[in-house]
């Protein structure tokens, strides 16, 4: 056996530390040649079997470095703890269970579905009324606000809202649509009919609505649902208090009927009440408008398409 060299001996000593720590089964005492160290080294790179902790010097320094269990605690608590992310986390996949990350696909995939669900209960035409102004993502309907709207590529399913080529620039003003008629101009729908128009002009706000009769009988007989209806006070039966000449009055029912009052509601220069007095002149309330009209609460309505 051939003496071994100063590093041999180094390496001798490192190895009878490591066989003194239970890594190898060679007591210090044992000499080694160069090939007998070599094979245990070669061994131990080969991979072994530890009885024991392998204590670091201390924190891990390089990207290559044994990571010691406190440097490891320390970083999971820090993302425990929260972290702010410079970059995007990418996930290996979409969401199995319910406390997994989920992807951005799968997220847009499911509001998706929910969305169709939805949808899937109205169809072009169809009105909501909301408190809202503002439409929510991904619903397919539209403020109606008297606006003239773009149906290019859309009117296959807007086809039945139109008016139709009679209605859509009728020369007679009673039959001439009010909306849903078609134009080219959206700035300036009402000039710019056409039956060839890539617009549909919507109804205008500040109507109300009104359950059409269609059925032949009522009062919507024979309208057409492309028109505005115009306002109406039904009939009226007044009564007015007449001075009689004994200094007492009395109620005249139906004074324009009975000659009291002029058609125009214009009571002056009648003398027709008991006793020969003129009739007292009718004065407007104070809260007389220009519309006749009940207390209401204005809602947005919104029409999918």
């Amino acid at each position: 056996m051939s003496m071994i060299s100063a590093a041999a001996k180094r390496l001798q000593a490192a190895l009878a530390l490591v066989s003194g720590a239970g890594l190898i089964g060679y007591s210090d005492a044992q000499a080694y040649t160069a090939g007998t160290m070599g094979a245990r080294i070669k061994a131990m790179l080969a991979g072994f079997t530890m009885t024991g902790p392998l204590v670091l010097p201390g924190d891990a320094a390089g990207a290559l470095h044994a990571v010691p269990k406190q440097q490891l605690d320390a970083a999971i608590g820090a993302v425990l703890d929260g972290a702010t992310f410079t970059g995007p986390v990418v996930l290996p996949g979409a969401a199995s269970t319910g406390l997994q990350a989920v992807t951005l696909a799968q997220l847009e995939a499911a509001i998706a579905s929910v969305v169709a669900a939805g949808e899937a209960n109205f169809a072009p035409g169809d009105i909501a009324l909301s408190a809202m102004a503002t439409n929510p993502s991904g619903l397919q309907r539209v403020l109606v606000q008297g606006q003239a709207i773009d149906i290019t590529g859309i009117y296959s399913t807007l086809a039945p809202l139109w008016c139709g080529a009679v209605l859509n620039n009728n020369a007679d003003p009673l039959l001439k649509a009010d909306f849903f008629y078609r134009c080219t101009n959206p700035a300036d729908p009402s000039n710019t009919r056409d039956n060839a128009g890539n617009y549909l002009k919507l109804p205008d706000p500040g109507y109300f609505l009104r359950v059409l009769n269609t059925g032949g009988a009522g009062m919507d007989a024979g309208r057409s649902p492309f028109k505005y209806q115009a306002d109406m006070v039904g009939p009226v039966v007044l009564q007015l208090l007449a001075s009689s000449a004994s200094g007492g009055s009395r109620a005249i029912a139906d004074p324009l009927a009975n000659g009291v009052m002029g058609a125009a509601g214009d009571v002056s220069g009648y003398a027709n009440g008991p006793g020969g007095q003129p009739a007292t002149p009718l004065v407007a309330a104070a809260n007389a408008g220009t519309e006749t009209r009940g207390k209401n609460w204005g809602v947005y309505v919104w029409m999918w398409y």
